[in-house]
């Protein structure tokens, strides 16, 4: 987490920074974090379906429908 938090004051407008920052918070269980940063991924990218697809799949995860 350390190296992906370097990331993301390197490069804060890399979308794919947040992906992976999502995927590593998501295997720690941190839901609540990984919808964050699906969400800066998302507004940085609106238009990328992966995004989009992992972000409803965290949501169904915590039951937000």
């Amino acid at each position: 987490m350390e190296n992906f938090d370097k990331s993301d004051v390197l490069e804060p407008n890399n979308a794919f920074t947040f992906k992976w920052h999502e995927h590593v918070k998501r295997m720690l269980e941190n839901s609540q974090g990984a919808l964050k940063d699906l969400d800066k991924a998302y507004v940085l990218e609106p238009n990328n379906a992966f995004f989009l697809r992992n972000r409803g799949n965290v949501k169904r995860m915590l039951e937000d429908f």
